[in-house]
């Protein structure tokens, strides 16, 4: 059977071209590429009055590029010219601004900025709908679309302003039903990221219910799942790797695909997933016994099936979570089966596309295995359970960091690169005798927090995550308000990792008498112990430094004296130097005087002899633009000599190729003549030959070949071994030419006898 042709396209001329596989098939390749570099602005015009850029996109959206950053000093003649490259340019579109300023002498100088990859944009989704538009891709942090008319902003669930109050829905506490736009509270809940295992019907009813409820969601086709995995896998496909979108069955597809998927831990051969208390209340701190916990949720001696050997493990498949999709090894349940079985092994989800079009019962089944990096793709009949996740069509606005499906919520993903959203945990409703627990335990609903603002039209839900801060206005029943909360982890009965709200002030408390003050009593023993052994050193030092300071003062007393008595000598000889000094000095003053009187006299000396030769230097320099001058007007007359004698030999040169161009067109006049003598003989002599040729070729035939037309009265004579034709009966003879135009018939009354 065909499977088709498929093209590979490995690098893209834009670099902002990101496509969703390397592996295409021929549908598949006009729509392939996500971003088409510089085909969202249209032109580019300048306004003078602020000085700025306004780009015009396809869609008539505008932006405004202030250009002021770039112009220095006073600007003249500003101009901006807009360069869109062909199709295949890597350089991308540019706009360059030119303008003038003056520098000294007040010339004008040209000023040329280039301001490159000005309308270049990653993840711009281009074709929405069926026209063409440029949205930025945003996971629901930001919104808007990045254009004038829609600017992007912080989403409100980002940004850090208080919340009203805490809401608890694990009690049956509910949201508001008439909020007010911009209206935020924090909800408690619970989750399960195992979610529970279907069978095929329960399939049609999630989807009844998901259709009902109207956001978009669907329980994906075996193409969405297709597009989901060849998009993050890498293009270095060989011969060895199916595509996810092989219809074959019972084969592993792609290479890493199922690698990034898998959570990192919790399968066979992997670390344990293990709970972990990071709250600071009731003294659990690092190094304290209460840290430690004997939970292991994920048991492989308790989990693995009786019948089956333990596989060993290995580590070249280990699950990455890139995409932080944390696919679960939740296992699966046949319809004969009580328990879900290989849990810990492996993890199937339900497609909604059966195979063979719908003629076949059996549906499509994409199964992860702790052994495989790839993804299997099965066909499974509709009795058996899997788990399922819901996806839907990203439309440009439409993706949350977490949304309310079927009155649960679930933190959601984008994928660009296949314009999906899908859902971060597998989906949870009991379905009665349809569904069935998922993992080993019921208990495995964990605690979380979520962020949900009123924008509006609906709640705007974001799951806060361990160490982010919010800050609540009705704080507790202790009538504090704008408390701060920090988000902690601990394990409970109902769940490993569960989040708890930690009053931030109370937080302080506990280190402070967990640890600041047990730090604080040590310090305060140690250093009293301290003190007491400072105090008796500082006795001992003071008796010692009475004594000391007794024979230091003795000494000091006998260095005075001694000081005293050797100053009166130092002044006496400060005294004589003085004097000696003062008469030195006027001794220096004298010599300088005469040195000054001798220095006046050798500058006016100098002077003169520099006038005189600034006179002659002048003289010289006449005389020098006079010899200029007189050489400048010899060189004029030596020049338009030069010239009259280049126009006389031009005019010479000229006459002499008149001369030489009148006897070439002689000479070619006599050469015609003579060629045409030549040519009038050549036909005569061709004429004269064929008249020839004709004369010979009706010459007269000796033998004719062929016979008389009366055979019965021909005679013929052999001479010489050569028949000749004799007179006829009837006294007829013919003599044939060769050409046949010029026969002789010659008839004769009496017989001659032969010749």
């Amino acid at each position: 059977m065909s499977k088709g042709l498929y093209f590979y396209k490995l690098v893209s001329p834009y670099k902002e071209d990101v496509t969703k596989n390397c592996k295409l098939t021929v549908n598949e390749i006009d729509s392939n590429f996500l971003t088409l570099k510089d085909e969202d602005i249209k032109s580019a015009e300048l306004d003078e009055k602020t000085k700025s850029v306004i780009l015009t996109r396809n869609n008539g959206d505008k932006l405004v590029v202030d250009l002021t950053p770039v112009l220095s000093g006073t600007v003249y003649d500003l101009k901006v010219v807009y360069e869109n490259p062909s199709s295949g340019s890597c350089s991308g579109a540019s706009v360059y601004v030119t303008y003038s300023i003056l520098t000294d002498g007040d010339v004008k100088q040209t000023i040329n900025v280039p301001i490159t990859g000005l309308v270049t944009t990653d993840n711009i989704d281009t074709v929405l709908g069926g026209g063409l538009l440029t949205r930025v891709i945003t996971d629901g942090t930001l919104t808007g679309n990045g254009t004038i008319s829609s600017p992007l902003g912080i989403s409100e669930t980002e940004k850090n302003t208080p919340a009203l109050r805490l809401i608890d829905k694990t009690i049956g506490e509910e949201l508001p039903t008439d909020p007010t736009k911009g209206d935020k509270y924090v909800t408690k809940e619970q989750i399960s990221d195992f979610g529970r295992l279907y069978n095929f019907t329960a399939v049609k009813a999630i989807q009844d219910r998901l259709d009902a409820e109207g956001k978009g969601w669907r329980v994906p086709e075996k193409s969405d799942w297709d597009c989901l995995l060849n998009s993050i896998e890498p293009c270095d496909y060989d011969e060895n790797y199916l595509p996810h979108d092989d219809t074959a069955c019972h084969v592993e597809l792609g290479k890493y695909a199922g690698q990034k998927l898998k959570s990192k831990c919790g399968w066979t051969g992997e670390d344990d997933c293990e709970c972990k208390n990071t709250s600071p209340l009731n003294g659990n701190y690092c190094g304290s016994a209460e840290t430690e916990t004997e939970t292991d949720e994920f048991d492989v001696d308790d989990e693995q099936p009786k019948d089956e050997p333990e596989p060993k493990p290995i580590t070249n498949c280990v699950g990455t979570d890139e995409y932080r999709m944390t696919i679960l090894p939740t296992g699966y349940k046949d319809e004969f089966e009580i328990e879900p079985k290989y849990i810990k092994n492996m993890s199937a989800f339900w497609t909604n596309t059966h195979v063979c079009n719908n003629t076949s019962q059996d549906i499509y089944v994409k199964k992860f295995e702790w052994n495989r990096c790839g993804v299997v793709q099965e066909a499974q009949c509709p009795s058996d359970f899997y788990s399922i996740r819901l996806v839907k069509d990203y439309n440009g606005d439409n993706s949350f960091d977490s949304e309310t499906i079927d009155g649960l919520n679930y933190k959601t993903l984008l994928f660009p690169a296949c314009k999906q959203v899908w859902t971060a945990s597998n989906f949870f409703s009991d379905l009665g005798s349809n569904s069935v627990f998922a993992g080993n335990t019921e208990n495995y609903f964990k605690t979380v927090y979520y962020v949900n603002v009123w924008n509006g039209k609906f709640w705007e839900k974001k799951a806060l995550v361990e160490g982010e801060a919010i800050v609540i206005i009705d704080g507790n029943p202790e009538c504090q308000s704008n408390i701060e909360y920090r988000v902690y982890l601990e394990s409970g009965e109902n769940g490993c990792n569960n989040q708890i709200l930690v009053n931030t002030d109370d937080a302080v408390v506990e280190r402070v008498l967990h640890v600041v003050k047990p730090l604080i009593d040590q310090e305060r023993e140690e250093r009293i112990a301290a003190d007491e052994e400072l105090l008796e050193a500082l006795n001992e030092e003071v008796s010692a430094r009475t004594e000391a300071d007794e024979i230091l003062q003795q000494e000091i007393e006998d260095e005075v004296e001694r000081a005293q008595e050797v100053e009166s000598q130092l002044w006496d000889a400060i005294n004589n130097e003085a004097q000696a000094r003062e008469e030195v000095d006027q001794q220096l003053w004298d010599a300088i005087a005469q040195e000054a009187s001798a220095r006046t006299d050798v500058d006016n000396q100098l002077w003169d002899a520099i006038a005189q030769e600034y006179s002659a230097r002048t003289e010289a320099d006449t005389q020098l633009w006079e010899a200029i001058a007189e050489e400048a007007s010899a060189r004029t007359d030596v020049d338009n000599q030069l010239w009259a004698a280049i126009e006389e030999e031009a005019r010479i040169r000229e006459e002499i190729d008149n001369q030489q161009w009148a006897a070439i067109e002689e000479e070619a006049r006599i050469r015609e003549e003579i060629d045409n003598q030549q040519w009038d003989a050549i036909n005569a002599e061709i004429a004269r030959a064929k008249e020839e040729e004709n004369r010979i070729e009706c010459q007269i035939i000796d033998n004719p070949a062929d016979p008389m037309n009366d055979a019965t009265s021909t005679q013929t004579v052999d001479i010489d071994g050569t028949k000749y034709y004799v007179l006829r009966a009837n006294g007829g003879l013919t003599l044939y030419s060769k050409c046949g135009t010029n026969d002789i018939p010659v008839r004769l009354d009496s017989n001659y006898g032969t010749f």
